[in-house]
């Protein structure tokens, strides 16, 4: 009899430890995943990043070019203008030069 009952524990503490092993195996995994879903989101974030880069770069491209088109507009009215008009007209234009194109829109 005392031999079975150590067989049976045994076999009891073989399975604990058959399922210790299989959780600490599935916690590595799940671990792993996890790490690598982060490292890819990371990736994915960086390529946003610098995609919105590039975009606000663009943008910028093309309001320098909007705003450059603008001053030779106003320059080219001012030189049909009376010459007081022209210098309040230009003096107004180098004054907000400095502000975003979004001073110029109406």
């Amino acid at each position: 009899m005392m031999d079975m009952t150590q067989i049976l524990y045994s076999m009891e503490n073989t399975m604990k430890l058959q399922n210790r092993a299989r959780a600490e195996r599935r916690a590595a995994k799940a671990e792993q995943e996890k790490k690598e879903f982060l490292e890819k989101l990371m990736r994915a974030e960086a390529s946003k990043i610098e995609l919105d880069g590039l975009a606000s770069k663009a943008k910028g491209s093309d309001d320098a070019v909007q705003r450059d088109q603008l001053i030779g507009i106003l320059a080219a009215v001012c030189s049909f203008l009376p010459l007081h008009a022209a210098a309040s007209l230009w003096g107004l234009m180098t004054c907000t030069r400095r502000y975003s194109l979004q001073a110029w829109r109406c």
